[in-house]
């Protein structure tokens, strides 16, 4: 499978969640808020809207919560006007990965160009950069620190740009796919839909509530040697992991196979509560890779394209 294809997968999701929900860095920005997650689910246009002074193209950015400096960059389209809202699309990068890797590997901003839409690539804590987005071998204990980081990021960019919040989509590529995940299961008042990569989707205490359906579409390699395709003592298997979302969802049980193309096989589960879906994209062969990205690790990290 190719990356234009599932970019464009992506942006069907984000089609799809829309209908649904009418049923070189230049400039530097610092944001002060304290970590008072705010569930405000905003419709339509954001407190943003007609104000001045943004900046097109790519800025890194700086919000302060709490006394830490959090960082992410952010893209804006040269057709932005400040007063029709636009969707917003989130992209959080994988584990040792960076804001600016994830912007160059998963290549949204001609799509935002394109089909109108604002980008954030945030970044994450600590060396090496990672997500508290569940337990696992690097995180033995529960942390929120990155669910507040994004309900604060998502607070400030309603607040300084014109955007439809009813349009909030989250993306990532492995550990950024759990995070995406955790958005999901957490912030679901705020996050429209989530599509993930190779998602890492590591165990929530509590389990995963979210408070609506929640459209899901989601590509892994069946060859990943990072996060196993069957799952392994941390991770659960992908199969298992989009029939949760499945039964989260108020879908039918059992999905309907979709004819294999461009090297994967998909599946979607039908019949969902408010009209959501969960796909499930399986690519053959495919290794921990954000297919059609331009850098690559070495094959023997992260198995085939």
């Amino acid at each position: 499978m190719t990356g234009r294809r599932i970019l464009a997968l992506l942006l069907l999701l984000m089609g799809a969640a829309q209908a649904l929900a009418q049923q070189n860095p230049t400039p530097t920005a610092t944001v002060t808020v304290t970590a008072t997650e705010t569930a405000t689910a905003n419709v339509n246009g954001s407190a943003g809207c007609g104000q001045t002074g943004w900046t097109a193209g790519v800025t890194e950015q700086t919000l302060m919560i709490d006394g830490q400096a959090r960082r992410y960059l952010l893209y804006v389209p040269a057709a932005y006007t400040g007063r029709d809202p636009l969707p917003l699309l989130l992209s959080y990068h994988g584990f040792a990965s960076s804001a600016q890797q994830q912007m160059d590997w998963t290549d949204f901003n001609p799509l935002a160009e394109t089909y109108g839409f604002v980008a954030v690539y945030p970044q994450g804590s600590g060396f090496p950069a990672r997500w508290f987005n569940g337990l696992s071998n690097f995180i033995a204990e529960d942390d929120r620190r990155d669910v507040v980081f994004t309900g604060e990021l998502l607070t400030a960019l309603a607040e300084s740009l014109c955007l439809d919040m009813g349009r909030v989509y989250a993306t990532g590529f492995s550990a950024g796919g759990g995070m995406a995940h955790r958005l999901a299961c957490e912030l679901a008042d705020r996050i429209t839909a989530i599509g993930t990569v190779a998602g890492a989707y590591s165990a929530i205490p509590g389990g995963c509530l979210p408070a609506r359906p929640v459209p899901v579409i989601s590509f892994h390699g069946d060859a990943d040697p990072i996060t196993p395709y069957n799952g392994d003592n941390n991770l659960p298997a992908i199969g298992t992991w989009a029939g949760e979302w499945a039964a989260r969802n108020g879908c039918d049980a059992i999905p309907e196979q979709f004819p294999p193309r461009d090297g994967a096989q998909g599946e979607i589960y039908r019949n969902c509560d408010a009209e959501v879906s969960v796909r499930l994209y399986t690519v053959v062969g495919g290794g921990h890779t954000w297919p059609g990205q331009a850098e690559v690790p070495p094959a023997f990290l992260v198995g085939a394209l």
